[in-house]
């Protein structure tokens, strides 16, 4: 699942970029990409995304800004499922880290605990 993660964040940090030097376009192409995945992991779907794909199509052939604008109108509720992917994705990571951290496993606060007494 750390790949899902590592994508995401990838994706995310590349549209910041993107933004920064002014490239709207392609920073809307990651941030899709992102929430693509991060549908796919959560195993939803957007209804809307005919209608996305098509305003897509019609801002690429046309290169009229007013279709991105409409596809950012709904950037918020992605922004959304991506953070809740991110936020699953991370409590996953450390409830594996907690199981697999110790090399006792279950038992770790039993072997602290004696070795807190012994140390008394």
């Amino acid at each position: 699942m750390s790949i899902y993660n590592q994508i995401i964040q990838q994706k995310l940090k590349n549209e910041r970029t993107l933004l920064k030097n002014s490239e709207e376009s392609l920073a809307y192409q990651e941030h899709i990409s992102a929430y693509m995945i991060a549908l796919t992991y959560l195993g939803r779907h957007d209804n809307k995304l005919k209608i996305k794909k098509r305003l897509w199509k019609s801002f690429v052939s046309s290169q009229n800004k007013n279709y991105l604008k409409k596809l950012m109108n709904e950037r918020q509720k992605e922004d959304y499922i991506i953070l809740e992917a991110v936020n699953k994705l991370d409590e996953e990571k450390e409830n594996t880290t907690q199981k697999w951290g110790s090399l006792y496993g279950d038992f770790d606060w039993a072997i602290l605990s004696y070795e807190h007494e012994n140390d008394v």
